[in-house]
């Protein structure tokens, strides 16, 4: 996994994974009515409720929320815990 660029609420990634395999995974993943960028979305969500401590989420939600307030608008991504 290479890390590409970060900015404000997005983190790009660049992963080796064969062009054949990405072409046949977006053209099945159209078929279903679904998006890969949601896909992985929800699979980093899951990966991060998944191995970041409750304690540490609920700091982070807090303070994105706070950060929110002060600039008047909502955090992005879903706080599920």
């Amino acid at each position: 996994m290479i890390f590409i660029a970060k900015k404000e609420n997005i983190l790009s990634l660049a992963l080796p994974f064969p062009d054949e395999k990405s072409q046949a995974l977006t053209h099945f993943l159209e078929e279903n009515g679904e998006d890969l960028e949601c896909c992985m979305v929800e699979s980093v969500e899951q990966l991060y409720r998944k191995t970041v401590p409750v304690a540490i989420r609920k700091y982070i939600d807090a303070t994105l929320k706070k950060q929110a307030g002060e600039n008047g608008k909502r955090p992005e991504g879903p706080s599920n815990l």
